[in-house]
């Protein structure tokens, strides 16, 4: 009896976890991100193909005055981060070198932003574990999503290189998740 308990007990687990993704790959495709009109700042985390350069045209654009650059490493000097990028514009960015990760730079972020609203830029597949973890370090500020879809991404998803950095993705979401309930559940009983 207790075995076709553990068995039954995994299949829904396997169940859950098989819809989940699925759920979660569908509301990748379905967001609909859009910059705001303005912005008290734009902030954007290294780490995917065309996010710092978005961050930039969005700031060339005016959405925001300011940039802040979240994860840079710190043997990357600020001119190859920064290259292209006009002298006008190179003033209004800032570089934080000390995120290694998405949980560090929500940190960083939160150390350095002091702003109302937020205009935050980061892969599409990376969004919801980031937003996930930036608001658990900001929580005074109003952030507005970007999300920047590479080119691979935006084709046929089930594509194997798609599918699995969406797999990849969304494990590193649940783990997240988790530990964010864990650490809530701990406060409320310390």
């Amino acid at each position: 009896m207790f075995k076709s308990f553990t068995i039954y007990t995994c299949l829904v687990a396997l169940t859950l976890w098989v819809l989940g993704f699925l759920a979660f790959a569908f509301y990748l495709f379905t967001l609909s991100y859009k910059a705001p009109t303005q912005a008290d700042v734009i902030v954007v985390w290294t780490g995917g193909a065309e996010r710092v350069a978005t961050a930039v045209e969005l700031l060339e654009k005016q959405y925001a005055p300011h940039l802040f650059i979240s994860g840079v490493n710190a043997g990357v000097s600020a001119e190859s981060v920064l290259k292209g990028v006009p002298a006008a514009l190179r003033q209004k960015i800032d570089l934080g070198r000390n995120a290694e990760n998405t949980q560090k730079n929500a940190e960083e972020t939160a150390e350095w932003v002091k702003a109302k609203k937020i205009l935050f830029v980061t892969s599409l597949y990376h969004m919801p574990r980031s937003l996930l973890e930036l608001k658990q370090q900001v929580k005074d500020a109003t952030i507005f999503p970007y999300a920047v879809s590479p080119k691979r991404v935006d084709t046929a998803w089930i594509h194997t290189a798609n599918a699995s950095q969406i797999f990849i993705e969304y494990n590193k979401f649940l783990a997240a998740g988790l530990r964010i309930y864990i650490k809530e559940l701990l406060s409320c009983v310390f």
